[in-house]
Order: C-alpha cells, then sequence, then structure tokens
C-alpha cells in the first residue's frame, strides 16, 4: 500500500472528508513534491483521493511546473487577516479561509493532524535507509579532515565555510543544518553560532555538522582537541565515548527510550556532570534533521526496528568549555548499526 493510500484508509477511519498537508517534509514523504523546499504552502487531500496544491501567487509558475494534480493560486493580500496569522504558525488559516470563500472546493470534516504522518516517517524503508546511509557517510568522509580544518589561527567561521565546502565536496545536496563549529569557552554553549573567535592551542572544539543527500539528513558531532587540553577534559572525553556505547549496547526492540536516556544520566551523576548534561540523549533523524524518536528522559517512544536516531551524550561546563560525540544508528533486527563512521574525539 503507498504512503498516500495508507493516508486515505486512515482519513475513512477517522471519518475525515479532507486532510491538510502542510508541513514541507510530510509532502515530500508522501511523494507528493519533487523536493523538501516546495512551493506550495499546503496540499489538500479529499476522502476520495483528489490532490489539490495551494500555492502563493509569489510561487505560482513553480508550483505549476512542479506540482501534478491540480494547483489552486491564491494571493496572500486576499486572505490578509489569515496571512498575518500564519507568521504566528496558523497556516492552515488560509487554508480553512479559502474553503469558506469557495476558492478550493472541498466540504466537510477536514483533518490536520500531522503526527499521523509523522509517526509513519519514524519506520523508515528501504530506500530511505539508503540515502541516510549516503549522508552519513558523507559526513563522516568530512570529519576525517577535522585535524586539518580545526587549526590554530582560523576563526570559527572560517572552520564552518571549511566544512560545509567538503560536504558539497562529497557529494552532499545541501546542509542538513548550519554548521556549528564552537571553539574554546564557547564550547560550553550546546548550541552555537560561528563567531571570529581565533581557534587556539589547548582549545577544545565542537564541530556539529550533516549532509543533506537525496532529501535526507545525517547529523554527527565530533569534538577536536587542539593541542594538549586539561586533563579533566580528556577523561571526560572517554567518559562520553564509553556511556555512547553503553547507550547503543543497550537500545533493543520494545526498550523505552527514556531508560537509555537515564542510564547515561545515571552514569554521569556518578562524576558529579548530571547537571552538566542539559539535553536529551539524541532524536530520530531523516528528511528533517529532528524528528521522531526522541531520546531523553521524558520520552514516550520505544525502540523498534527502523528506526534512525541519534546518540549524543554531552557534558557543557561554563567558562571552560564542552564535548559532545554525536554518531547516527539504525535499530536492525540484527542490533543497532551505526551508521556515521570515525573518532568521535580527533586528538
Amino acid at each position: 500500500m503507498g504512503k498516500v493510500d495508507k493516508l486515505l484508509s486512515w482519513m475513512a477511519d477517522e471519518k475525515a472528508d479532507y486532510f491538510v498537508v502542510s508541513r514541507p517534509s510530510n509532502m515530500f514523504y508522501l511523494g507528493l513534491v519533487e523536493n523538501y523546499e516546495p512551493p506550495l504552502s499546503c496540499i489538500i487531500i479529499s476522502s476520495d483521493g483528489k490532490i489539490t496544491g495551494m500555492a502563493s501567487s509569489l510561487e505560482a509558475n513553480r508550483a505549476m511546473d512542479q506540482f501534478e494534480y491540480e494547483v489552486k493560486i491564491f494571493s496572500p493580500y486576499k486572505y490578509i487577516d489569515s496571512f498575518s496569522r500564519t507568521m504566528s504558525g496558523g497556516v492552515n488559516m488560509i487554508i480553512r479561509d479559502a474553503v469558506t470563500k469557495g476558492d478550493v472546493n472541498v466540504s466537510g470534516t477536514p483533518i490536520t493532524a500531522s503526527s499521523y504522518i509523522e509517526d509513519l516517517r519514524v519506520n523508515k524503508e528501504p530506500d530511505e535507509i539508503n540515502l541516510i546511509r549516503e549522508a552519513a557517510k558523507i559526513s563522516s568522509k568530512v570529519a576525517e579532515h577535522l585535524h586539518d580544518v580545526i587549526v590554530p589561527g582560523k576563526t570559527e567561521y572560517e572552520a564552518s565555510l571549511d566544512i560545509n565546502s567538503l560536504i558539497h565536496e562529497y557529494g552532499g545536496r545541501g546542509l542538513a543544518f548550519e554548521t556549528i563549529v564552537a571553539s574554546g569557552e564557547n564550547s560550553s554553549h550546546s548550541h552555537h553560532v560561528p563567531s571570529e573567535r581565533k581557534i587556539k592551542n589547548g582549545d577544545v572544539v565542537i564541530c556539529d555538522f550533516g549532509a543533506r543527500y537525496g532529501g535526507y539528513c545525517s547529523d554527527i558531532t565530533r569534538t577536536v582537541f587542539v593541542g594538549s587540553v586539561d586533563d579533566d577534559m580528556n577523561d571526560q572525553g572517554t567518559l562520553l565515548t564509553d556511556l555512547q556505547s553503553g547507550a547503543r549496547s543497550r537500545i533493543k526492540n520494545g526498550v523505552k527510550y527514556s531508560v537509555i536516556d537515564d542510564f547515561v544520566r545515571d552514569e554521569l551523576n556518578n562524576y558529579d556532570l548530571a547537571s552538566k548534561y542539559p539535553h536529551g540523549l539524541g532524536h530520530g533523524v531523516g528528511i528533517d534533521v529532528h524528528e521522531k524518536p526522541t531520546l531523553s528522559s521524558v520520552s514516550t517512544d520505544t525502540a523498534a526496528e527502523g528506526h534512525i536516531f541519534t546518540i549524543e551524550p554531552g557534558v557543557y561546563i561554563r567558562k571552560l568549555g564542552g564535548i559532545r560525540v554525536e554518531d547516527d544508528f539504525i535499530l536492525t533486527e540484527n542490533g543497532v548499526e551505526k551508521l556515521s563512521f570515525g573518532d568521535v574525539i580527533i586528538r
């Protein structure tokens, strides 16, 4: 059964007359658009299988050229009240207005529960796995050059540009997200915008980046030690590497991801570092760089075959620095396979 057919079957169960798909990644997943940045504001799927795209007049030409189904063009200024509200996330208000005013010929009960599609997306199909595997391979190859990229005298921003260039050189069709290079004290920021700070000997440098390939993402983090670093940092690097391996070995079909995050948190607590671990253990990777499942202490998700996710324990100490190690993994019938490769701590 195709993805749209699964959606239609679910709509019948829910007694819905039409479904509004507004997230671009969900449009791409359903195979209705050719890339992950489509020219459509939404796609309306009726219970009888009719598919209609809605596009702003600003995107009219591209929508009609690229979308094989009927396209309805609207002027955002015609729906100016609802259009202004979309700035705070209410994209479907335009659609409801268009339906009410007769510009889109559907009636009855709509469903906009994108969570159903995202639940389908969590279990990756073979073609998706192959694309993510290639994206992870590209990122891993880039990481092999970090010894030459992360050098004293280069700014974080310059290093990030070098990483981005290497992603394209190795076949990436874009960045999965904005590359992070955080050096010295800045590495204590779990998220950081590369700055004009120059890398120095003795720095710990977090490099978090990912390639996009065939519309799918990878996400890895490598921590680079520039010359000799503090002994505590060395020890924490070894600890986090071991914790990543320990978490990987505990993920099995049917295990709650919250249990895995708790394992890491408890181990860090033994070293008085749990308070320095402010984020969850990982997240799903696919068309979006962050998607289901969620690996955290509050997650309700359960491990299952076909899940692709990161494992990324980290420790961040303000005014000193931080370390994060991150790879991409898939749960298969034979256990957890690592999709990315290479050293997570580069000494």
